[in-house]
């Protein structure tokens, strides 16, 4: 089966554009990642000034100001130290400067963040949301989790997609047969996301259950480290929330007309799926086929 799949990733084409007519979604630092599904870069049939317009939101612990990273915090406080948040966002929009080239999938574009503690409640959650909700956000990454199933919690998540917001939720990393939250709250509007190792398997450490949506390569992903300019690997799902959540981006100024609820079916039906190795069994996992998602 995983012959099968090879064949069918290197059967991708990347699409390509007059370049007046093009944004382009690039990664110099996650090129093998983007390559497992077909393509080093993708050329959409969109003017950047479309993309420019795409707002992303950020709820995350661990969010510092750094020099590559454009976010507009809007939460009262800042981390001392890069962590989770920050790795999160650079990986989405971070812009090569002097002290760092690092450069994230979509450059410069605008990102909001709402940074939370790392013992954060539900209700500190839907703050942030309702936060993001003040600025018209249009698409939320949530790379945090938590066990518990919080009514009010997934109220806030359900009016939000009723203002046309898309969440990108980490499926989480216990390693456990479990369902987390936000991400497996069954509501049209938040994608689950999982992690693959780069043998087109589930990561070991990644967390599985029947409401995640998709799976999208989380080993060995480029981004800022401590220092101003040092880059570092990291592994999770919570790194590849960020590339579906810069995909929906781009997906949104592609088709801004459309409500949330359909860009998550619309995501859904430019997929393949495939049998995945993961703890000794076969789960069946559902990857995006990039070349199809942007066509005109």
């Amino acid at each position: 089966m995983r012959i099968t799949l090879l064949l069918i990733v290197m059967c991708l084409i990347t699409i390509a554009f007059p370049q007046e007519k093009t944004f382009v979604l690039t990664s110099d630092y996650n090129g093998s990642q983007l390559k497992m599904l077909g393509t080093n870069y993708l050329i959409i049939p969109i003017k950047s000034k479309k993309i420019k317009k795409i707002k992303i939101g950020i709820i995350d612990v661990g969010i510092t100001k750094h020099p590559n990273l454009n976010i507009i915090n809007l939460s009262n406080s800042w981390s001392e130290e890069i962590g989770h948040g920050s790795i999160v966002s650079a990986i989405i929009g971070a812009k090569p400067t002097k002290a760092n080239k690092y450069k994230g999938l979509i450059p410069g574009i605008q990102m909001y963040s709402y940074n939370l503690e790392e013992n954060f409640t539900a209700e500190k959650l839907i703050n942030g949301i309702k936060a993001m909700l003040k600025k018209d956000v249009d698409v939320i990454s949530l790379s945090v989790s938590t066990k518990k199933y919080n009514q009010e919690l997934k109220d806030t998540i359900e009016y939000a997609i009723s203002q046309n917001i898309v969440f990108v939720a980490s499926a989480g990393n216990s390693g456990l047969e479990q369902e987390l939250y936000p991400a497996s709250y069954k509501i049209p509007g938040i994608i689950s996301v999982g992690s693959l190792d780069n043998h087109y398997n589930i990561s070991s450490y990644s967390t599985f259950n029947k409401n995640i949506d998709l799976f999208f390569p989380g080993e060995d992903i480029l981004s800022i480290g401590e220092g101003e300019n040092q880059i570092s690997s990291y592994s999770g799902s919570s790194v590849a929330v960020p590339f579906i959540t810069s995909i929906v981006a781009l997906t949104k100024a592609m088709y801004p007309n459309l409500p949330s609820s359909e860009i998550t079916k619309y995501l859904y039906e430019h997929t393949e799926t495939y049998m995945a190795h993961w703890k000794n069994t076969d789960r069946l996992v559902r990857i995006l086929e990039l070349d199809q998602l942007f066509k005109e």
